[in-house]
């Protein structure tokens, strides 16, 4: 593994990290890193993106174009900082959240090329960093090794850093690592015309030049990877050349196989009787978000030949024909109801418990690591169930995806912070996770068994030795008496202790101090009147959320708070947890308070449309359901109003 030489990064670090004005304490810091602002033609570099928020994760990362790069590899983590202040509760815990995006870049071209300012989307607010130049030189280039990533070793890459905790110290136990799903050969297209299509299927001939898109497999599922590649055939020389306009992928999930800036040419090939030189365009990798027959729309290519008039060439547009998708639904036969619809592909999946042995209020790390092929950064974290003496905190997830032969898959994991409360020996698990294999066209289920965590008591506090106070006597057995400051035999002076007034101001501070202290109680007592039934109070304030959401315009933000207000509403009127359940886990509960089965199957059908409308919808649509969904979902929450809610359990004492 190379090292990386940060020393060159520097300026690259000053530069970038500047990130909002100082004067914002609160602002997200954002830094984008270089690990040299100067490499040789060809030369793989290391570039980092930091982002830093407190309290909350951030909404959004926008990153540059890396137009003249090529993306050899690319990581995402999502560490957590845990502090515990004063206060209890909320107010006594605080965290600091990161995204950290760690990529390494390959030069095409010699020249200067400036990464814009990366975009952060935080609390309804965009901010930016600072630029980053990176001059491309054409000297030979550096033989630098793209460092493979690394399982961390038990105990000592802690995610969290908490004050008053010691971290765990490296265990005898080894760290399991995940058996790795085989890719298909990672070939090339460079300069071989045998991978080159074989028909003209998605395109129509033209003797100068044409578009062909090629699409595979036509049929496909939910979730499942489709490969789209837009080939140019021509048979003139081109000089600049251009996409002005992009294939339509709306209802895809897509991922780029390919530098969209490259011209990679993939050979020669004789079609009726002319030679055309070939060029790969574009190379997708789409993953659809909903079924029926999805058509990608043509794409645009604009050129200019080098050479013109009597010889040949001029301007040439090119349109591509669309293409169509059949994506059938998940088979409804055998689903479980533990099934998340965005787990597609190929998978393996490993767990930890590091370390097997700790104290009460003593953190340990259960680490789940999926491998495989598919839309890794879309699987959702398995669930896991824990006993009612073990306490946790919102996982860290880390994401490193794998481009290998035109196949998306990588590595996910997730590391839950753990503290148990009782001494003892606690079960952790088993803990189960259910994927769709398209390959075998069915559900498949993995396990990792239940680990058992050895808790011991923590030792006893010493109390504190109380030391008393002895009044000294003086040599007749009487007590000494505090010394007189002031002579009787003398004109006593105006002291300001004596002073009238020294009283008041000594009263005044705590006087005014209690006040506050009882201003402040008597607000809160009179909050905790007003939302003493939060039940009663559940649809307006659902009603607020969805009266603010879509202020940004953001489909995705949108659907997200729709979502976040049903679940919100299902919280404080029914005090079911609907955040994190799967659909049939929360129809389930909604039968359990009462609800009938029509409106229960509403209510999990709305939600699930919230979650697949985040993802692919074309202009219209999104802007149909935005302008519809408001009322769809208060209609639905008045009619939930007619259940009554679960009585509170009564505490016996």
């Amino acid at each position: 593994m190379a090292a990386r030489v940060w020393a060159p990064a520097l300026v690259a670090s000053v530069l970038a990290a500047a990130g909002p004005s100082a004067g914002d304490k609160s602002a997200p810091r954002i830094e984008m890193i270089a690990g040299s602002t100067s490499v040789g033609l060809g030369e793989v570099f290391n570039l980092v993106v930091r982002v830093v928020t407190k309290d909350t994760a951030v909404e959004k990362v926008i990153l540059p174009s890396f137009a003249g790069f090529e993306v050899v590899q690319k990581s995402v983590s999502n560490p957590i900082q845990v502090h515990f202040g004063f206060g209890s509760g909320s107010q006594g815990l605080k965290t600091t959240h990161t995204r950290e995006m760690d990529m390494w870049l390959k030069s095409k071209k010699p020249g200067k090329y400036t990464f814009s300012a990366v975009e952060v989307k935080w609390k309804g607010k965009t901010y930016k960093g600072r630029p980053v130049t990176i001059t491309v030189t054409s000297k030979p280039a550096k033989q630098t090794a793209v460092p493979q990533p690394v399982s961390p070793s038990p105990g000592m890459n802690w995610p969290f850093k908490i004050p008053g905790f010691p971290q765990p110290q490296p265990q005898p136990v080894p760290q399991p690592q995940p058996q790795p799903v085989p890719f298909p050969n990672d070939a090339s297209t460079q300069g071989d015309a045998s991978l080159l299509p074989e028909d003209l299927e998605g395109a129509e001939y033209d003797p100068v030049m044409f578009l062909q898109t090629v699409v595979e497999p036509r049929e496909a599922v939910i979730g499942q990877q489709v490969t789209m590649t837009l080939y140019v055939f021509t048979s003139v020389s081109l000089g600049m050349w251009d996409v002005p306009t992009e294939p339509g992928t709306d209802k895809f999930w897509v991922v780029d196989l390919l530098p969209p800036s490259a011209k990679p040419s993939t050979g020669i090939k004789q079609i009726h009787g002319k030679t055309f030189e070939v060029m790969v365009l574009r190379k997708h990798a789409l993953f659809p978000t909903e079924a029926g027959e999805i058509t990608i729309t043509p794409a645009v290519f604009k050129s200019s030949s080098p050479f013109g008039g009597l010889l040949g060439g001029g301007e040439y547009t090119r349109t591509a024909v669309p293409v169509t998708v059949s994506v059938s639904p998940l088979p409804a036969e055998g689903k479980p109801k533990d099934f998340v619809p965005s787990s597609v592909g190929t998978y393996t999946m490993k767990g930890a418990l590091v370390p097997e042995e700790t104290l009460v209020n003593q953190p340990v790390t259960f680490t789940i690591t999926l491998v495989g092929i598919g839309n890794i950064e879309m699987l959702a974290a398995p669930s896991i169930m824990l006993p009612d003496e073990v306490k946790t905190y919102d996982p860290q997830v880390t994401d490193l995806v794998s481009l290998k032969g035109g196949v998306v898959g990588g590595t996910k994991r997730i590391e839950y912070m753990l503290m148990p409360t009782k001494p003892g020996e606690l079960t952790v698990g088993p803990f189960e996770w259910v994927f769709f294999n398209p390959e075998k066209g069915a559900y498949e289920r993995l396990k990792i068994p239940a680990r058992i965590l050895a808790v011991l008591p923590a030792g006893p506090d010493e109390p504190e030795e109380m030391v008393q106070a002895v009044v000294p006597e003086d040599e007749t057995g009487e007590r000494l008496r505090p010394i007189r400051t002031v002579a009787a035999l003398h004109k006593a002076r105006a002291q300001i202790v004596r002073n009238p007034w020294f009283l008041v101001a000594a009263v005044f501070p705590p006087g005014l101090l209690a006040f506050l202290y009882l201003f402040a109680f008597g607000r809160s007592f009179a909050r905790g009147l007003r939302t003493r039934n939060p039940a009663g109070a559940a649809l307006k304030e659902a009603r607020t959320v969805l009266k603010k959401a879509g202020a940004s315009g953001d489909h995705g933000e949108f659907y997200a708070e729709v979502q976040r207000a049903i679940y919100q509403y299902l919280e404080k009127r029914f005090t079911i947890p609907a955040t994190g359940m799967t659909g049939p886990e929360l129809m389930d509960a909604l039968l359990a308070v009462g609800v009938s089965s029509e409106h229960s199957e509403e209510t999990v059908k709305e939600t699930e449309n919230c979650e697949f409308a985040r993802y692919g919808r074309s202009s219209s649509e999104r802007n149909l359901d935005m302008a519809d969904v408001k009322k769809r979902v208060i209609s639905m929450l008045e009619l939930l109003e007619e259940y009554d809610p679960p009585k509170p359990r009564e505490h016996k004492p």
